[in-house]
């Protein structure tokens, strides 16, 4: 009988040590895994699936699509990561998922469907570069506009000020290919 009554205050130990490792051992295991966060206290930037895969530079189809936002979708049920619901006007209501979270599932997932990977960019840089990819875009659209219109006009004073904003143009391109480490490409004026 003694055995029977020391029994359930040894069980009682057992459990309070267990639920202590497992505390210090959530917080190491946490620390390990998502070095990135750095400072808990830190602000983490959420984005959207779509939002994530437009600031990598790749055509992505709807099977890669799938297959990282249910991986995404999945990874955050299993951790019960909250998300911040976001509205977009061509897909309605999506969520937004912590920043370090997608960067994970894309980093494990990226060598097995031979994504790009993202090496050292932080989604700031990311997001400065696409938006100087698009304006030097904009920017050649504009110039073939500009030779269109060099094309069908007759007159000098016209035909002046095109050939200046053609001037300004280019030289807008060449900055921003010297930004991006990008080679000029040939002028369509």
């Amino acid at each position: 009988m003694n055995t029977a009554t020391t029994k359930p205050a040894r069980r009682a130990q057992t459990r309070q040590s267990n639920a202590q490792l497992a505390a210090t051992g959530n917080a190491e295991i946490i620390q390990q895994h998502f070095d990135a966060l750095g400072d808990p206290r830190a602000i983490v930037e959420h984005l959207t699936v779509p939002g994530f895969l437009r600031l990598i530079d790749h055509r992505w189809n709807l099977h890669d699509i799938r297959r990282f936002g249910d991986t995404v979708g999945n990874m955050a049920e299993a951790l019960h990561v909250s998300y911040i619901p976001a509205s977009d006007c061509s897909l309605g209501i999506l969520r937004m998922f912590p920043e370090p979270l997608l960067r994970r599932v894309y980093d494990t997932l990226a060598p097995q469907c031979g994504w790009p990977v993202i090496v050292n960019i932080e989604t700031p840089e990311l997001e400065d570069a696409k938006k100087k990819r698009d304006l030097l875009k904009t920017h050649e659209r504009t110039l073939k506009n500009l030779g269109n219109l060099i094309a069908d006009t007759d007159d000098a004073g016209s035909l002046e000020a095109l050939h200046a904003s053609v001037r300004v143009v280019e030289g807008k391109m060449s900055i921003l290919r010297a930004e991006l480490g990008d080679t000029p490409a040939t002028s369509q004026a």
